[in-house]
């Protein structure tokens, strides 16, 4: 599906280079970005900062052409949080920038960090620079440069007021085996990075890759689903790290190769989010957590269970809309003897049993 997306903008790129009149969306972004400048040039092993001006005397922020990848994490709180630090302490390690072409031959979504319209094959070739690590640092300059940009539009002030973001360059081969390689290392920035979540990794993967149940899983994710509800929702079971890990290494884990399990967990998934009056785009707050659809796993997954006539016994009890359950689920807390869980399955399994 990126594929065919990033496909598609191709073709309109090329439409529109043979006729002017003929541009997708973002037209002025995108029409601006792929005005041939001259590429800037890196030295290995040198640290580069935005505040340093270029061989033209530009300013190394105005003079770069930045993009990001799009499945990389970018989460205001962690972007507020990093923008403080760094107006107090400044950048202490440099942020690590690639050349686009390669992640775009990698099949990764590109975007320009500035506009956010997405870059074709021709405008990753012409980019300077792709962030491949320092992300959240990079947000965190920029949430600074704009709020500096409302506040004085003299070029002296802004530069007196801006955090100085620094940075190297690592140059990969434009083949196979610089795509091979900038891939491992990105996933290896990702898992080595202590913010790196569950969700961070499935949006890594599914950027270049498809896997039917984490699709799934990132739809209910999206949802409004917390990541542990979303895998017991989806596969009955929880996704750990080391799940992800076996995908990236080329070896596919069962509970993610068992794309069966969705025969059952969409019908229990569609009907829990009518019988609380959601849609399956937007849950319900009660639904966030993973009491109920861990009790759902627990159900399904069980040895001795008949997932046909488990699946028809759970969506008949959450079909009739019954409004003590709803309100019980609801409202369920932790006990001094139970956790909410506890709690959940307990209202749960004396509604399952009636059916």
């Amino acid at each position: 599906m990126v594929n065919d997306l990033k496909k598609e903008v191709d073709a309109i790129v090329q439409t529109s280079e043979n006729d002017p009149t003929v541009l997708g969306t973002n037209d002025q972004a995108s029409a601006a970005a792929s005005v041939a400048q001259p590429k800037m040039s890196f030295e290995p092993d040198k640290i580069y900062r935005f505040l340093d001006k270029d061989e033209s005397g530009n300013y190394i922020y105005k003079a770069l052409k930045i993009c990001y990848i799009k499945s990389n994490r970018k989460e205001e709180s962690q972007i507020k949080d990093k923008m403080k630090s760094l107006e107090v302490v400044g950048m202490l390690i440099p942020g690590r920038f690639a050349n686009p072409s390669v992640a775009y031959k990698a099949g990764y979504v590109l975007l320009d960090a500035y506009d956010d319209h997405m870059l074709n094959e021709k405008e990753a070739s012409e980019y300077d620079a792709v962030i491949q690590e320092a992300n959240t640092r990079f947000w965190a300059w920029k949430k600074k440069y704009d709020k500096v940009l409302k506040e004085t539009d003299s070029e002296e002030e802004i530069v007196k007021k801006l955090i100085d973001y620094i940075f190297f360059f690592v140059e990969y081969p434009n083949d196979d085996n610089g795509v091979k390689q900038f891939k491992t290392d990105y996933h290896q920035m990702n898992t080595c990075n202590c913010q790196t979540k569950i969700k961070n990794f499935v949006d890594d993967y599914l950027a270049t890759q498809t896997n039917d149940i984490l699709s799934s899983y990132q739809e209910k994710v999206l949802a409004g689903l917390l990541p542990k509800a979303a895998a017991y929702a989806t596969t009955g079971k929880e996704v750990s790290k080391s799940d992800i890990d076996k995908l990236f290494s080329g070896s596919v884990p069962p509970l993610l190769n068992d794309s069966d399990i969705l025969k059952y967990t969409d019908q229990t998934y569609n009907a829990i989010c009518k019988c609380f009056g959601t849609t399956t785009n937007k849950c319900a707050f009660s639904l966030k957590g993973a009491a109920v659809w861990k009790w759902v796993g627990s159900k399904l997954m069980d040895k001795n269970a008949d997932k046909e006539s488990v699946t028809t016994k759970i969506v008949s009890m959450f079909g009739k809309k019954d409004a003590d359950l709803i309100n019980a689920v609801n409202n369920a807390k932790a006990t001094t003897d139970q956790t909410k869980e506890q709690v959940v399955a307990m209202t749960l399994n004396s509604y399952y049993e009636k059916e």
